[in-house]
């Protein structure tokens, strides 16, 4: 399991056979430690000596995020010791074949799910708009088995992920929040904040397990290898987007978050020439809608069962692992990427 750290003056000690949380001499939380897969810390925590020598010698990954969930940093026991598989890693991405092939397959993957999303919520709604989204869906997909370019592929998969939120704002149904469209850096409504905190959490779960495989974060094939952009776990999060979509979709309609699990704040961006100062109204979740947040993430991760795409029955946190597992099998065995597809 994934334990969250979010409560500001907390200390995590290692006792025995479990972690124990303190905020001053009280007791808040405890868990079994060998249960434990990964920390998350967004809060000002500290850990005791015996904690942190536990957590780097059981390979804990450990990772820092600020309350916003922007990247600050992990604690990591050792590098990773494949040094053959990261260099085969840098072999393939010089190789545009394999680029081009990865890469449609992602998109095929990520598109399947959020085809699967819209026609399973529509499925009673009837609603016009989204069915004529789902067919534009279904006619880029089959696009893709003929598109041979990286850039044409981006492009396809630009244009479904439009033409998708446009499906899925007609899908929410909130008395008090409205979903217009996708925005973020900052997020500029509720849903928006909701879905951004999740996909954090999604892509720490990714990055998580290819530090686990020996793979390169950063260093991926259908998005940009730009600076500090870990564009393979970016790569490897796109077939599970609509999974963490679901679930925002699910807690807005049934009204399990309200105007007071956020908090707003007045932020100024400057434009793309730096010459202009604009102001706008952030959107974050606050202390107990992160809280609300993470139990139902979880409950995601772990609860929900689906079908592999080795035919598994397992949950969504061990499904993660076995797609970068496959993933590594592309690199060291030269196998074809196969992307999870939530079976109907």
């Amino acid at each position: 399991m994934i334990l969250y750290i979010v409560e500001h003056g907390t200390r995590i000690h290692k006792d025995l056979d479990r972690f124990d949380i303190f905020r001053g001499s009280e007791l808040i939380r405890s868990y079994p430690a060998s249960q434990i897969e990964s920390i998350v810390i967004m809060a000002n925590a500290s850990f005791t000596p015996h904690a942190i020598n536990y957590i780097l010698k059981n390979n804990i990954d450990a990772v820092f995020l600020s309350s916003k969930g922007l990247y600050r940093g992990r604690l990591v026991g050792g590098m990773p010791r494949n040094v053959e598989l990261r260099i085969k890693q840098f072999k393939l991405y010089m190789n545009e074949k394999f680029k081009v092939e990865f890469s449609k397959k992602i998109v095929f993957g990520k598109a399947n799910n959020c085809k699967y999303l819209l026609q399973r919520y529509n499925w009673e709604r009837r609603n016009s708009k989204v069915k004529d989204c789902i067919i534009k869906i279904k006619s880029l997909i089959a696009k893709l088995e003929f598109t041979d370019d990286i850039d044409q592929i981006r492009g396809i998969e630009g244009k479904i992920a439009s033409i998708y939120f446009e499906a899925l704002a007609n899908l929410f149904i909130h008395k008090e929040f409205k979903f217009f469209g996708r925005n973020r850096r900052p997020p500029l409504d509720p849903i928006n904040a909701l879905m951004s905190f999740l996909y954090v959490l999604l892509y720490q779960r990714v990055e998580s397990v290819l530090y686990e495989c020996s793979l390169d974060p950063y260093l991926g094939f259908f998005h940009t290898t730009d600076y500090s952009k870990p564009s393979l776990a970016l790569d490897l999060m796109e077939e599970f987007r609509a999974l963490v979509d679901g679930l925002v979709l699910r807690l807005i309609n049934k009204n399990i978050f309200s105007s007071e699990d956020f908090w707003y704040k007045e932020e100024y961006l400057e434009d793309d020439n730096a010459k202009e100062v604009n102001s706008v109204e952030a959107v974050y979740l606050n202390i107990e809608g992160v809280k609300k947040a993470l139990v139902y993430f979880q409950e995601l991760l772990e609860k929900n069962k689906y079908i592999s795409t080795l035919g598994n029955n397992i949950n969504l946190f061990q499904i993660i692992r076995e797609q970068a597992r496959i993933f590594v099998r592309c690199l060291s065995e030269n196998e074809t990427y196969k992307p999870f597809i939530q079976k109907q």
